[in-house]
């Protein structure tokens, strides 16, 4: 049985069976980290931007990537030590509200389990005392 909110992994696993599926859940995993990543050095150089017209000026060594292919901020091309804070902060509050939100809605699904199985057993204990009245007109309907 297939979830009617699945997602690529959930499909795959049905239909192509759990090897393909771990390949594809994987797949998935990377394609998040570097599209965050992107989103972060991205944003990394409006936040810099930023610091410099309020006159705080960060250091090029932990503003830039520890890589350049083509030089810039008083590096020569390559690889150089540095690391760009501002892009890995906003990579963790990135992740930190993604998982913020899974849990959130993964309460909510168990709250919505708990609702089900409450009205489930209501409709049970129901079934198995209705009133005289209540069964007469059942028999009509029969």
């Amino acid at each position: 049985m297939i979830p009617i909110a699945g997602s690529a992994y959930t499909y795959t696993y049905a239909c192509m069976g759990e090897l393909i599926a771990w390949i594809i859940g994987w797949d998935l995993i990377l394609e998040y980290a570097v599209s965050n990543m992107a989103v972060g050095v991205g944003f990394s150089a409006h936040v810099v931007d930023l610091f410099d017209f309020f006159g705080l000026h960060l250091s090029a060594r932990w503003s830039n990537p520890a890589f350049l292919p083509t030089g810039g901020g008083g590096y020569d091309p390559g690889w150089h030590f540095g690391f760009n804070w501002p892009a890995f902060i906003i990579v963790m509050l990135l992740t930190v509200i993604l998982v913020r939100g899974i849990r959130e809605s993964d309460n909510r699904n168990i709250d919505e389990h708990v609702d089900d199985y409450r009205a489930c057993l209501v409709r049970l204990l129901d079934s198995l005392q209705p009133e005289p009245a209540l069964r007469r007109a059942a028999a009509r309907l029969r």
